[in-house]
C-alpha cells in the first residue's frame, strides 16, 4: 500500500521539482501552510534533487532542517540518487548550509547498505544528523526483514548495521516496533518522529507511546503537512 501510493501520488510529484521554479513555488506554499498552523520550524525531506534542496534550505528559515533524500531502489529510474557525485553533493550542502542539512534516507525499502553507509559515513565526517522512515506499516516491515536484515532481525538492525543510528537520528513513525528495537533506540539516542494524524490517515497504525515514555525517548510531534 505504501509503494503503491509513492509510486501513483508522491513520487511524480517529487519528479517535479527538477523544474527549479516550480521547487520555489512549492516551498514557498509549504513554508505558508505550516506558518499558517503556527509550525515554524522543524525538520523535513525535500527530494533526490541537490539544486530542490538548496532551494529550500535558502528560502526556508534558520528553523528549518532539510534532506537531500537518498533513494536508489524500488523507485523509478526518473528519481534516484545520482550516485555518482552524491558525496560532492552532500559536501557542498554541507558547506553552505552546516546542520540545517541532514543527510536523508528515504527508507530501508528503497535505499540499499551500500548507498545508506556512504550516508552515514560523510554524517560522521561532516557533523550531520540523519532521518529515516521506521516502521510506518506491518508489509513494510514484513519485507524489509526477511529479504535485507540477515537472519530476520528487526526493521531497526538495518540502520543500526550501517551506521544510520551513530547521529542523533530522527526516526519517522516506529509504529510496529518490537521491544528490543525502542531499546536500540534509546541507547542510540535516536529521537522518534511520532506522526499520528498521518498514521490515522494511510491507517498504519498507532505508536506505543508509552513504551517511549518509558525508555525516555525523546520524541516530536509531526505531520505530512
Amino acid at each position: 500500500r505504501l509503494l503503491a501510493g509513492l509510486n501513483k501520488n508522491v513520487f511524480p510529484a517529487e519528479a517535479r521539482c527538477s523544474d527549479s521554479e516550480l521547487t520555489r513555488a512549492v516551498v514557498e506554499q509549504f513554508l505558508q501552510d505550516t506558518l499558517a498552523k503556527g509550525v515554524i520550524g522543524g525538520a523535513a525531506y525535500m527530494t533526490v534533487h541537490t539544486e530542490a534542496t538548496r532551494i529550500a534550505l535558502r528560502m526556508l528559515p534558520e528553523t528549518w532542517h532539510v534532506g537531500l533524500v537518498m533513494m536508489n531502489m524500488n523507485c523509478p529510474e526518473y528519481l534516484r540518487t545520482d550516485e555518482a557525485n552524491f558525496e560532492r553533493d552532500v559536501r557542498s550542502l554541507a558547506e553552505e548550509f552546516g546542520r540545517r542539512f541532514i543527510v536523508t534516507d528515504r527508507f530501508a525499502v528503497a535505499v540499499n547498505s551500500p548507498l545508506r553507509r556512504r550516508g552515514a559515513m560523510l554524517a560522521k565526517e561532516l557533523g550531520l544528523r540523519m532521518q529515516t522512515h521506521l516502521n510506518e506499516q506491518l508489509r513494510d516491515k514484513d519485507l524489509v526483514e526477511p529479504t535485507l536484515s540477515p537472519a530476520s532481525q528487526p526493521y531497526t538492525d538495518v540502520y543500526y548495521r550501517d551506521g544510520l543510528l551513530d547521529h542523533r537520528a530522527l526516526l519517522a513513525h516506529c509504529i510496529h516496533m518490537r521491544p528490543e528495537e525502542f531499546d536500540v533506540v534509546a541507547k542510540a539516542q535516536a529521537i522518534i518522529a511520532h506522526c499520528p494524524t498521518s498514521n490515522t490517515l494511510l491507517c498504519s497504525g498507532i505508536m506505543n507511546l508509552d513504551a517511549v515514555k518509558e525508555r525516555n525517548i525523546e520524541y516530536a510531534i509531526c505531520t505530512d503537512v
